[in-house]
């Protein structure tokens, strides 16, 4: 096994010199190893074999080479020989700083110009000995400075200060201005250039923006018409953005709104009722004394779509009479008052037809008798003129009741029909 003595020192760069005693016929061997940060080792001195009975005196380098090692370990490392006749010991360890000296002076560099008056300089380095092993740098500057004089240099034209600007070639909006200037900050001199570049300079000058009238933009689309049916307006619009009037420019002239007429379909008219028609005569129907009344959807007549009259056509109600108010005089057949029943015009032709031939009967019957009433013997005075008389009262009511209520069965069967 190896004998390793270690010491730690935190340095930048080191110089290492130690004594060191190595006896013996079987001498070994005696290392010197640095580890840096990352415990890598380096060797940096060995010796092997008997070095006599006496003491040696080294130095050496830490690192050998420059290295961004900031923490370092020195390890003394003996490895024993073939046998143990042998001694090795170490003693007077040292680390050293090295100050550092400057070296020679460098030539003189070339003129920093080619002509007139310019600088030179001259360095030396801090290398003789360079600092090393935290000894102290070189004292001074390491750069030295001196004037160097040349012949007149040519003087190359300067262009000097512009002019003012002048006065705006417009009054309002853009328009262009320019200004001068001259070669003379210097002027040209001993061989020396003129000056490059334009002597006028032109640019463009904005003033308050002139005044825009303004002018109608396009119409827009007819809108939609007023109404939905008959006759409506309609209109349409312009801005006056086209452009619009700005610096007080001047409104556009004429209206932005256009109107006309626009004509749709008729209106759909809904049905409105009329008044209602007087009462008929009263009529036993069905066992029930009753009259009826009607009206007519023409208070305006429905057109063009619109609805039908709600609401009932006919209206029928009892007689606010005594159930013997209507009792027959005569022999008139029952079948001659009318029955309000849903019936279609086929059947309603059936029921006139039916009605002229019971009328006819009726009346023939009734002349019969009225025929007999007259041939018979009569002690009154005038019995011939009140029989004629008696006859035509009898004729005129049944006539009328007849034309009543045909008349109200034609109006029933109409209001059902629409």
């Amino acid at each position: 096994m190896a004998d390793v003595a270690e010491v730690q020192k935190v340095v930048e760069t080191l110089c290492l010199t130690f004594a060191y005693h190595m006896y013996g016929s079987s001498m070994g061997t005696l290392n010197v190893l640095v580890s840096d940060d990352l415990d890598r080792k380096t060797n940096v001195w060995t010796r092997s074999g008997n070095q006599g009975n006496e003491w040696h005196g080294t130095g050496i380098q830490i690192p050998p080479e420059p290295s961004t090692t900031t923490s370092i370990k020195i390890f003394f490392e003996g490895i024993r020989g073939s046998s143990f006749e042998g001694d090795a010991a170490i003693d007077n360890v040292v680390i050293t700083p090295v100050n550092g000296m400057w070296g020679s002076w460098s030539t003189w560099s070339i003129c920093s110009v080619t002509c007139a008056v310019g600088s030179k300089s001259r360095t030396r380095q801090c290398n003789d000995p360079a600092p090393a092993f935290n000894g102290h740098q070189c004292t001074g500057e390491p750069v030295d400075k001196d004037t160097c004089t040349l012949s007149p240099c040519p003087v190359n034209g300067m262009w000097g200060s512009w002019s003012t600007w002048n006065t705006c070639s417009v009054t309002c909006a853009v328009g262009s201005k320019s200004r001068t200037r001259q070669c003379n900050d210097p002027t040209p001199a001993f061989n020396g250039l003129q000056c490059t570049g334009e002597p006028v300079d032109k640019d463009t000058c904005t003033l308050s923006p002139c005044p825009v009238n303004g002018m109608w933009g396009s119409w827009s689309a007819w809108n939609t018409c007023s109404v939905t049916c008959a006759v409506g307006s309609k209109s349409r619009t312009r801005q006056c953005n086209d452009p619009a009037p700005a610096l007080n420019g001047l409104q556009c002239t004429g209206e932005p709104v256009d109107k006309d007429a626009c004509t749709l379909s008729p209106c759909p008219v809904d049905g409105g009722w009329a008044s209602w028609r007087t009462w008929s005569a009263c009529s036993d129907v069905n066992n029930e004394v009753v009259r009826a009344k009607c009206r007519k959807c023409i208070n305006p007549s429905p057109q063009y779509g619109g609805d039908f009259c709600s609401g009932n056509q006919l209206l029928v109600e009892q007689c606010p009479t005594t159930p013997g108010y209507l009792k027959r005089k005569c022999r008139c057949r029952r079948s001659r008052m009318p029955v309000i029943k849903n019936i279609s015009v086929g059947e309603l032709a059936d029921i006139m037809d039916k009605t002229k031939e019971e009328l006819t009967v009726d009346k023939t019957q009734t002349a019969v008798a009225i025929s007999k009433k007259i041939s018979a013997p009569d002690s009154r005075k005038s019995s011939f003129a009140m029989g004629i008389l008696g006859i035509i009262m009898f004729a005129v009511p049944v006539a009328f009741l007849i034309g009543i209520d045909l008349m109200n069965v034609y109006q029933y069967f109409k209001g059902r029909n629409q």
